[in-house]
């Protein structure tokens, strides 16, 4: 399953920003859409399914997915279309030529995932510890995924039109302030939005670091897309058992505190990004 997610994300992000032209970071947004949507569904029915049907009944929730997967082999043109022979070395060269910015948008991305992926690990566990039941309880991580979505659209759509690099920085330092109020705040209503605001803000800049890697380094698409994806996913991933470790020694509200705050470093990294003139005019 792992292998699979690795596989098919880089090339489908690639393909993705080739069939969406000069839209690219929103076209993006669209396709991260669908993936994050169903993140942030699945913990609102998904306790309820398992409640009904058993563990056992969980496999047959992959018909649908293969039932797209021939949809989309019969419909998405899935040919490469920056691929001739003979050009291995040039793309190479011309990925080693952005060596730099590449690198600075994976730390970005890693220390935004960090902070992404521990928060949204947390809430659950800050749900039991205010006493909700498992399905009350999915409630939060499906507001915080879903916020992502809508976070993602609108500032994917903005990316197009505007520098995204401020977009960047932006984004993430002003996710901390509701992120770290909702640590503090249990009225449901208030909580609830001040937790859409703060993720929506927080997961909101995925698409356009994926665009951005992808306009420095045009005939490596596929490469570059899983450095600020599954690459960075994966390091910040490794991340999480030393956080589950700071939990359990000063409980989870304190590690929520230290997680809201955290994107502060990734916003400072993003000050250093090349503005998009520059890459367009870096690009090969």
């Amino acid at each position: 399953c792992g292998l699979g997610v690795a596989a098919f994300h880089p090339q489908v992000f690639s393909l993705a920003g080739e069939l969406s032209g000069p839209r690219r970071s929103f076209g993006l947004a669209l396709f991260i859409f669908g993936g994050t949507l169903g993140l942030g569904l699945t913990p609102l029915w998904a306790p309820a399914y398992t409640n009904s049907f058993g563990l056992d009944s969980l496999p047959y929730l992959s018909i649908p997915g293969l039932l797209f997967l021939l949809l989309m082999y019969r419909t998405v043109p899935l040919g490469n279309p920056n691929f001739s022979h003979g050009r291995s070395t040039a793309q190479w060269r011309s990925l080693g030529d952005q060596a730099g910015p590449l690198v600075l948008i994976t730390a970005i991305v890693v220390l935004r995932s960090v902070s992404g992926l521990g928060f949204g690990t947390f809430l659950t566990l800050m749900a039991q510890e205010r006493g909700l039941g498992l399905v009350a309880g999915g409630i939060p991580l499906g507001i915080y995924n879903i916020a992502g979505v809508v976070g993602a659209l609108i500032v994917g759509y903005l990316a197009d039109r505007i520098d995204p690099k401020p977009l960047v920085w932006g984004s993430l330092l002003c996710s901390v302030p509701p992120l770290f109020a909702f640590i503090y705040v249990e009225g449901t209503l208030a909580s609830y939005t001040l937790l859409f605001l703060g993720g929506g803000l927080l997961l909101s800049s995925n698409s356009i670091m994926v665009a951005m890697a992808q306009e420095f380094s045009p005939e490596n698409t596929g490469l570059v897309s899983s450095l600020p994806l599954g690459f960075s996913w994966g390091l910040a991933s490794l991340a999480l058992p030393l956080i589950g470790h700071f939990g359990d020694q000063i409980g989870v509200a304190e590690t929520l505190k230290y997680l809201a705050l955290l994107p502060i470093l990734p916003a400072g990294l993003a000050f250093f990004l090349p503005n998009r003139s520059t890459a367009k005019d870096t690009a090969p």
